[in-house]
């Protein structure tokens, strides 16, 4: 088990706005995009490409309630006794903290999603709970997630 703690310093502390309208869609790969950032919010825009796989590590968030919404494709959810959740267009699933999960694109387009997160109490980061996991899988999710220049062990 690996876990994996973030620097949350604030972007702005000032009203600030944001837009998906632009948001690149893929033809392989997977990006995330900070979208806007206060001092225990998070938002991203989470793109992954048709066949592109997602977050397939199981993983949970410490101190972070957070929810996806998909803006566009498909989104197949897995918990940790490996109860599936489909959850398509203009359609969300909310995460308290602690909850294990991993999801994957299953539809035949982008998948496109909206991720909020709120951190409950500072110090918030990301634990993984599969043994032998390839840290390479998650690191669009790590980079996020870890101060510039921080490591992780396990």
């Amino acid at each position: 088990m690996a876990t994996i703690i973030g620097d949350a310093t604030p972007i702005t502390d000032k009203a600030s706005t944001f837009s998906v309208r632009d948001a690149p869609l893929l033809s392989e790969g997977q990006t995330m995009t900070l979208l806007a950032q206060a001092s225990d919010l998070k938002i991203h825009l989470k793109v992954h490409a048709p066949g592109w796989n997602g977050e397939l590590v199981q993983h949970h968030h410490p101190h972070e309630d957070h929810m996806f919404f998909v803006l566009a494709g498909e989104a197949t959810f897995k918990d940790e006794h490996g109860n599936l959740t489909r959850v398509g267009a203009m359609e969300g699933i909310m995460l308290p903290k602690r909850v294990v999960y991993s999801f994957e694109n299953t539809g035949q387009e982008n998948l496109v999603i909206l991720r909020a997160g709120l951190v409950t109490r500072q110090g918030g980061g990301l634990v993984l709970t599969e043994k032998d996991v390839d840290m390479a899988s998650m690191r669009h999710v790590i980079d996020h997630f870890v101060a510039s220049g921080a490591t992780f062990g396990g």
